[in-house]
């Protein structure tokens, strides 16, 4: 799913959103003639142009002046790690689920024993906390895992302030004696799924995870919990991934119209631009997310009249933002028992 995005919901995606990224160029959408904000045509670098991945921030430690990779094994001591960066939402610090019969490059690992050795993704989607002694780091929304044990490996999606874009990095050789390499994975290849150069996530009832419980009742068989993640997850869980991964989406987008948006040629006007769009968004927060000021407000009046004139000069078409959504994947077709023994045979010899 693809929405093209028009100019009246310019406050929105400006949201608490104030680092400037380079352009991503200008892809246009077929049948609209929208520019794309994110294309598979422009995936950049496989490396981060400047800067490093969020993931990188947390664990790597300088060596004479050599950034050395220190991952904790096992995978419940790794999340461990990130989860005082957090404050806990109702639930928890990090949103966890299990997915044994999965659509990732990773789907087939575990193969026929799908269950003994589900996949995990795990999101970070909860508000900030202060670390004493560290500065503020802010994760949410910015820090997504896929952890398969049967492959060793662990799929990290992290956000690069710097480069304002999502980094896609594999950690290898993830195993009880193992030596974990770390590397930047080959972003065409990514982009191939995430095209939207952000994690993807598919649309509720999400069967493939274990709030199914014909999923969950066939990992309890084989043990209560995998990985610190308990066998079967309330349908919440997945609920506050899939969200958060609509909000990551939403990032190139706010990188795209804070570089552009203005679009002063003189830097005096582009940074009284760009003020008046910090403090509508202040306004908007303050006012409980209602509005970014009255029709009176003088510099609400300059910023929409800036905007609509750049909105005409650089997108007269509009955007085309790509959606994070899959859809759903029953991985059981039509079985639909809990105790799903016609299920387990069919998964004991399923190899996509």
């Amino acid at each position: 799913m693809r929405v093209v995005l028009n100019s009246t919901v310019i406050g929105v995606l400006l949201l608490a959103w104030s680092s400037v990224a380079p352009s991503l160029g200008a892809v246009t959408e077929l049948t609209t003639g929208a520019e794309w904000v994110a294309s598979v045509d422009e995936p950049g670098p496989d490396a981060p142009p400047v800067g490093r991945s969020l993931f990188d921030y947390l664990f790597t430690e300088s060596a004479d002046g050599v950034a050395e990779y220190h991952i904790p094994f096992p995978f419940e001591e790794l999340t461990a790690q990130i989860e005082p960066y957090l404050r806990a939402t109702s639930t928890r610090s990090l949103q966890k689920v299990l997915i044994p019969l999965g659509r990732s490059l990773q789907r087939n690992a575990a193969s026929p024993h799908f269950f003994k050795s589900p996949r995990a993704v795990v999101a970070a989607e909860a508000n900030p906390l202060p670390v004493p002694g560290e500065p503020l780091i802010v994760l949410k929304d910015r820090l997504y895992l896929g952890y398969q044990p049967s492959a060793s490996a662990i799929e990290v999606i992290s956000y690069n302030e710097s480069a304002g874009r999502f980094e896609f990095q594999v950690v290898e050789d993830y195993r009880l004696g193992g030596k974990p390499k770390v590397y930047y994975a080959d972003r065409p290849v990514c982009l191939g799924c995430h095209q939207n150069h952000a994690p993807i996530f598919a649309v509720q009832p999400w069967d493939e995870s274990n709030s199914n419980p014909s999923v969950s009742v066939l990992l309890r068989r084989e043990q209560p919990s995998f990985y610190g993640i308990p066998s079967f997850t309330g349908i919440d869980i997945p609920g506050l991934i899939g969200l958060s991964a609509d909000r990551a989406n939403l990032f190139s987008t706010y990188q795209l119209i804070w570089e552009k948006g203005c679009g002063a040629t003189e830097k005096k006007e582009a940074v009284k631009c760009r003020a008046n769009a910090l403090f509508a968004v202040l306004r908007y927060r303050l006012a409980a997310d209602t509005h970014a000021g009255t029709r009176q407000d003088d510099s609400r009046r300059v910023l929409a009249d800036r905007f609509r004139e750049t909105w005409r000069e650089n997108w007269p078409d509009g955007l085309a933002i790509p959606s994070r959504e899959l859809p759903d994947l029953n991985p059981f077709g039509t079985a639909t028992t809990y105790l799903g023994n016609g299920a387990v045979r069919k998964i004991e010899s399923l190899e996509t």
